[in-house]
């Protein structure tokens, strides 16, 4: 067995068996297992399918980056490995990574669901990603498996899972340069029935799937079913497929965006902070609680807003059995 460091040396077996194998045959960064069988035609009719169940590749806890690494599904790790490995990553200086973010979301990710057991942690990641896809959608891909959004921030990417957050600033009219513009969604972004796939642990790891749905949110629908399909190839849980899925279904139905201008000395505010908008010209059904999800500087030098309906209920734990 070579687990693919890129130190190891050639397989002394196939060296001495065959000519064409040579010491020079090292298999550096190649993970591999030189197996032979004693063939009998009662047992084996056929060659054999040989399967394993293996664990990813060793990586840097982010509470200590300078330590050794280990083994690790905490999304958190394994996005910093990603982004950060010279070899298996992206190779992005650590200098450009707000190591804090990442610590914070390790702790979010670890924290234990009321429902979820072996592991009970919120969100784990235990799959793998094609090198021929590119950084951003293999980025999209991890993100989405554990409900989280890589922001930029002053220089540096911040990991910031979508969770319960308390609004950190009221935004008044003084604030809002020209009024504000509204949007109240639209039925193709919104769900009530979900598709999920996942690969099956209680099946070999076999691709899998599960389907969610509320039936409150229909009757909101007016009895309308709105559907979607989404992938999360690196969970194999199923309950967790559905929680995780679920929070997704439960964000689309956050609808109401608002876009506004305002001055430079809002500058704090940063993207996923969640604020209250005071502004008296609201509709009074509007919701009054919000997610930055974007914030620009303008040519004149003003900052442009872009918040997205907030609610702690998203982020609620819900039982996957009532799902």
């Amino acid at each position: 067995t070579h687990l693919g460091s890129t130190t190891q040396s050639a397989d002394s077996n196939l060296v001495a068996r065959f000519s064409e194998w040579t010491s020079a045959h090292q298999g550096k960064g190649i993970a591999y297992v030189y197996i032979r069988f004693k063939y009998d035609r009662d047992v084996f009719p056929s060659v054999p399918t040989v399967t394993f169940e293996i664990e990813g590749r060793t990586v840097r806890d982010v509470d200590n980056i300078s330590g050794s690494e280990s083994y690790s599904i905490n999304p958190a790790n394994c996005i910093y490995d990603y982004l950060t490995h010279p070899i298996y990553g992206r190779n992005f200086p650590s200098s450009i990574l707000n190591t804090t973010t990442f610590q914070d979301a390790e702790d979010y990710y670890d924290t234990a669901h009321t429902h979820l057991s072996s592991p009970a942690s919120r969100n784990t990641f235990n799959g793998s990603l094609d090198p021929d896809q590119t950084t951003y959608d293999n980025m999209q891909s991890m993100l989405a498996n554990c409900n989280s959004a890589l922001t930029y921030i002053n220089g540096k990417y911040e990991l910031q899972p979508f969770k319960t957050a308390n609004s950190t600033f009221t935004i008044q009219d003084k604030h809002i340069i020209g009024g504000v513009q509204m949007n109240f969604g639209d039925k193709a972004t919104k769900f009530n029935r979900m598709r999920i796939t996942f690969n099956d642990e209680d099946d070999e790891y076999q691709p899998g799937a599960v389907i969610i749905e509320d039936s409150s949110f229909k009757t909101a629908d007016n009895g309308l079913e709105l559907v979607t399909d989404i992938d999360l190839s690196l969970v194999t849980n199923k309950d967790r497929a559905k929680l995780i899925g679920y929070e997704l279904m439960k964000q689309s139905r956050l609808q109401t965006t608002v876009e506004f201008e305002a001055p430079h000395t809002l500058h704090t505010i940063e993207p996923m902070d969640v604020v209250t908008l005071d502004y008296t010209l609201m509709p009074e059904n509007a919701p009054s609680t919000y997610r930055v999800v974007q914030s620009t500087l303008t040519e004149e030098g003003r900052l442009l807003f872009r918040l997205q309906e907030y609610s702690d209920s998203t982020y609620t734990d819900v039982d996957p059995s009532t799902l």
